[in-house]
């Protein structure tokens, strides 16, 4: 087989860049960072956020219509929070870099489902690594209740956030040190950490009202054996219109490299046209030979494997999944944050404010109109206009217990969607049926090919060999592939072997639409991805029997599905035909 295509040292991560502040409700901050670290941060810890109304949806009970509630969104980043439960709204919520979906980033809920607690986990080489985002309130609820389940607590490699606890460990103004701060210490030993000092100490909670006393109540605590090079850092340059000095941690993630690359022919470039040519040039010099036996046949598939797989190979372009998303940032927006940098009057955030606020507006008002008005598809904004779906982050629940692990989830997805495949299979009901005249088959024909490529779609997900329907489109227009493709799937049939080639597949599971959670498996769907040229096969068959089925009556009068013609809408319109007829 052909080599596989080399990778650059660019899309890899050994580490990931953790920022956590109290955002004290401010939606317009939220909003800034977003955009502003995109480029330099993988995990972003809020405490205190704004849980508001975003803006309001139609309705069918009132005329002002239903608030969406929700916090920023941006389309870098994958956000994750606890939904309000009994009337509490979650305080804590992390924002992660969509090019760590590779190692997808999940919720847990299960070990302790509280407002004030977020625990986020990703999958690495060497295992599951969990991060913890606290805030606690001035009563200590959050640090107590840590105290008392420690025992249920998973490992940690980070815990940070708000803690609202003084003592005089980490901050030299504080003359004590109550018990509520040694229960957090403690804490933090039992499950492998130790508070770190920032590298440039000083002050986290920096009040407005310069007669209040300021404090260190922000805190992170990291394993021991990190080094300094890697202790978190008080971020000032970001500390915006807020009186809590967010903080900056590096955090070494693995051993080994985890690639956050992808490699792919983007479509309509110069690497697909080369791609093509270069595919219909290898697939025209096959010598398909005498496909009699099972032997041949399997010898000429593997042939056109190697094809695919080398050219794609020859071709394949990597893309480092960045921050570079089509942002509505503007001059305007960097001049006027510039403005309040450099002053830090609460009226120039202000007008900061105004002014990102116009750039969203005229950049989205843009947007729709391109949309709706030149590209003529106003449907496809339906979807801005309804509440936005949560990803599906929380731990698959599977008769009672979580999924935290590979094997635990291949597991629930087995007995769920296969838990009869040792049932016994009754094939004795087939002799009740009478056996029909022989027929002969008819070879497939460079019509069946071209009708049955017309009908699919040219946007489909590619093969497990990379290949989509729009290149088997554009490779078919050539007599002399077809006439390669024909004798390959006619030997198939008439030699009655399939090859292996066309039996590869990849499983892939997607959320289903609409779920108000993603906690079990049935909220998920599965679907197999064969290779595209059995596929095409497949589907030649399948019109091919549906015609030959129907002509010899083969299929029952009252069969109304998989069939042209006698769906189960035909059959509706034809009995409404006959009411209205009389």
């Amino acid at each position: 087989m052909s080599r596989n295509p080399t990778r650059s040292a660019g899309g890899v991560i050994r580490d990931i860049c953790i920022f956590s502040q109290n955002v004290n409700r401010n939606y317009a901050h939220v909003d800034y960072v977003l955009e502003a670290l995109k480029d330099n941060f993988d995990v972003l810890f809020f405490q205190e956020l704004l849980w508001r109304t975003i803006r309001q949806t139609v309705s069918m009970i009132s005329e002002k219509g239903n608030d969406i509630m929700g916090v920023p969104k941006h389309p870098n980043w994958l956000y994750m929070v606890r939904l309000p439960t009994n009337g509490q709204n979650p305080h804590v919520m992390a924002y992660i870099h969509r090019h760590l979906a590779v190692l997808r980033p999940s919720m847990w809920r299960d070990i302790i489902d509280y407002h004030d607690l977020f625990i986020l986990s990703l999958f690495t080489p060497h295992g599951m690594v969990n991060l913890l985002n606290v805030y606690s309130n001035d009563t200590h609820m959050v640090i107590n209740l840590l105290a008392r389940e420690v025992n249920q607590l998973p490992a940690f490699i980070y815990i940070g956030g708000d803690f609202n606890c003084h003592s005089e460990v980490w901050d030299p103004s504080c003359m004590l040190h109550p018990l509520v701060a040694q229960h957090l210490l403690e804490l933090a030993s039992d499950v492998g950490l130790e508070w770190a000092q920032p590298s440039n100490p000083g002050l986290t909670h920096i009040l407005h009202n310069p007669n209040l006393a300021r404090s260190v109540i922000d805190l992170i605590f990291i394993a021991p054996l990190i080094s300094v090079s890697d202790l978190p850092q008080l971020d000032l340059d970001q500390h915006g219109p807020l009186d809590h000095v967010p903080i900056s941690t590096l955090l070494p993630l693995s051993e080994i490299e985890i690639q956050v690359s992808y490699m792919v022919i983007p479509r309509e470039s110069p690497e697909e046209s080369g791609f093509l040519i270069d595919l219909a040039t290898g697939l025209q010099s096959l010598d398909m030979g005498d496909l009699s036996s099972p032997d041949w046949i399997e010898a000429a598939a593997s042939m056109v494997a190697e094809v695919f797989s080398s050219t794609w190979n020859a071709h394949v372009k990597e893309i480092i999944v960045m921050g570079q998303s089509w942002s509505w940032w503007t001059d305007d927006c960097s001049a006027a944050i510039a403005h309040y940098w450099e002053s830090h009057d609460p009226d120039n955030w202000k007008a900061f404010c105004r002014t990102s606020h116009l750039a969203k507006r005229l950049f989205f008002d843009a947007h729709i109109q391109e949309i709706a008005v030149e590209n003529q598809r106003p449907w496809n904004l339906m979807a801005w206009v309804k509440p936005h779906q949560l990803l599906p982050c929380e731990a698959i629940l599977h008769r009672g217990e979580s999924c935290h692990d590979i094997d635990a989830l291949w597991r629930a997805l087995d007995q769920t969607y296969n838990a009869v495949s040792e049932w016994p299979c009754d094939v004795m009901v087939l002799e009740e049926l009478s056996l029909l005249v022989e027929q002969d088959w008819v070879p497939f024909s460079a019509l069946e090919v071209k009708e049955t490529l017309s009908a699919c779609s040219s946007h489909s997900s590619p093969s497990p060999d990379h290949v989509m329907w729009v290149h088997l489109k554009e490779l078919l227009l050539d007599d002399a592939v077809v006439r390669k493709f024909l004798s390959l799937a006619n030997a198939c049939l008439m030699v009655g072997y399939w090859p292996s080639y066309f039996k590869e597949s990849v499983l892939v599971i997607i959320p289903k639409p609409g779920k108000l959670s993603y906690s079990t498996p049935k909220s998920f769907r599965l679907i197999i991805l064969l290779n595209m040229l059995g596929k095409l096969i497949e589907k030649m068959l399948s019109r091919h029997l549906q015609f030959d089925g129907v002509k010899f009556g083969i299929f029952h009068s009252n069969q109304l599905s998989s069939i042209w013609q006698q769906s189960t809408e035909d059959a509706s319109l034809f009995l409404t035909h006959l009411v209205k007829a009389g």
